[in-house]
């Protein structure tokens, strides 16, 4: 890791906490937003109808038409912790970073995109939170790669089910379990009695790429862990299981429409459930990204600059 990044993300962001009463950047008297500064981790609000904050993070060589990723926390809400730990890959990578806050108080059910009354709605706050990254960053709208850990992950593969235009590809972290492409279950466990007025393309949801990533280690059934009878029969009795068997899931489904596979499994060797050995000793991130491709994009937009 960046030894002047790590130093910046200890020392100058306030302790994460569950509450959306987080300190926020100040900013000018006019009420317009300042620039994104580089290199350096700011919190933010996203103003609009849902409302919520943001970590941001935007190398020094990042310009128009590099990448942007969104990496989502779990139910610790540990978005500080992600923006500390993918920070020093976006300076390597050349994208710039946004990890939002979910927090409890408006985004009980943020997993599952807050469908279900419970809360705000967290698709609506995330497409906002991307819109307003893009205004801060004063570039177009555009797609976003997505890497999700945990209840994240959960949250990824649901927002890419009914908004696969925003993105261009996920990366599913251990997700405690999936809704699955078929419609023999009632959402969310599947693609029966989906909530009203969101359509749906079960195609687009296939075309995507999409990486499912779970430690070797992770097989604990952890009180954080969804179980029960119906459950485990049909995903598995613990994350590796219902990570393989929702990556083979989307796969055969794709298989019977005469589509492209486009979803891979991968086991991160030695890493339990923890977001942070996933990342330093599994390389998570820079998993997730070269399966995005992101080296290349990286480099070919290099070569672009020196023309």
């Amino acid at each position: 890791m960046t030894p002047s990044v790590t130093a910046l993300l200890l020392d100058d962001l306030a302790p994460e906490s569950l509450s959306c009463r987080l300190p926020l950047q100040l900013e000018p008297a006019t009420g317009e937003p300042m620039p994104l500064p580089r290199g350096r981790v700011v919190l933010r609000t996203v103003p609009g109808r849902t409302g919520g904050k943001v970590y941001a993070y935007v190398p020094a060589r990042w310009r128009a038409g590099m990448p942007i990723v969104a990496a989502v926390h779990g139910i610790s809400r540990n978005a500080r912790e992600q923006a500390a730990l993918f920070a020093p890959l976006a300076e390597e990578y050349g994208f710039a970073l946004i990890a939002p806050l979910f927090c409890r108080e408006r985004y009980r059910d943020f997993q599952r995109l807050g469908l279900e009354g419970r809360g705000r709605r967290a698709d609506t706050f995330f497409g906002e939170a991307i819109d307003q990254f893009c205004q801060w960053l004063d570039v177009g709208m555009q797609r976003v790669h997505v890497v999700g850990y945990s209840g994240g992950a959960q949250f990824a593969h649901r927002y890419a089910l009914f908004h696969p235009e925003r993105l261009h590809g996920v990366v599913l972290g251990a997700a405690g379990w999936y809704t699955l492409p078929d419609a023999k279950h009632a959402y969310p466990l599947g693609l029966a009695d989906l909530p009203a007025g969101l359509p749906v393309s079960l195609d687009s949801w296939l075309a995507l790429p999409m990486l499912v990533l779970v430690g070797s280690e992770d097989t604990e059934r952890d009180g954080a862990l969804r179980t029960g009878a119906a459950l485990d029969r049909q995903q598995g009795r613990n994350r590796l299981e219902r990570g393989l068997r929702f990556a083979n899931a989307m796969r055969q489904a794709a298989q019977r429409r005469n589509l492209p596979a486009r979803t891979e499994f991968r086991v991160l060797d030695g890493v339990p459930h923890s977001f942070e050995i996933a990342m330093r000793r599994g390389d998570l991130g820079r998993v997730a990204l070269q399966f995005f491709g992101m080296a290349a994009a990286g480099a070919a937009s290099d070569a672009g600059a020196d023309r």
